[in-house]
């Protein structure tokens, strides 16, 4: 299969990534990719999810969508997002369908039952990935605080 060249500027958060994956070993390059993570807009697959998502603004209990999971290579089930998601999808395939900040994802996660052990994050310029392990997200939560919005800040 031949892959589209995606540059940097197109996939800031799998730049990052790549320096997790360069140097696995750093601290430094983990923490910025995590507080950087937090903040993105990070690719989801919602199951059932109607074909005008991106123009609904509320997804009610009842609408009965779900998020899709994944099995890591460790075998942990784990939800699958992509960093990136529309240099994702012109790289690889478009089987992400919405979006959430990373805070958000996470804090959704967190509620899931213990069936969901983590996220699974696939880059956008190599076919690697980075796990978040349940076990982490309060860590990563605590450390990544909730911003106010813009509109009440003076």
């Amino acid at each position: 299969m031949k892959y589209r060249r995606i540059t940097p500027t197109q996939a800031p958060l799998s730049e990052l990534m790549a320096a997790v994956f360069a140097d696995p070993d750093s601290d430094a390059a983990l923490d910025h990719f995590f507080s950087v993570f937090m903040e993105s807009m990070i690719g989801i697959a919602l199951i059932g999810a109607p074909p005008d998502m991106d123009s609904l603004s509320v997804v009610r209990e009842q609408d009965h969508i779900g998020v899709a999971f994944t099995e890591a290579p460790d075998g942990r089930s784990m939800i699958v997002a992509c960093a990136d998601r529309s240099a994702y999808s012109e790289r690889f395939d478009s089987r992400f369908n919405a979006e959430l900040p990373g805070r958000e994802l996470m804090e959704l996660a967190q509620q899931l039952p213990d069936e969901c052990e983590g996220i699974l994050l696939y880059s956008a310029l190599v076919e690697k990935s980075i796990g978040i392990s349940r076990s982490e997200f309060g860590r990563l939560l605590a450390n990544s605080p909730r911003r106010p919005p813009a509109h009440l800040l003076n």
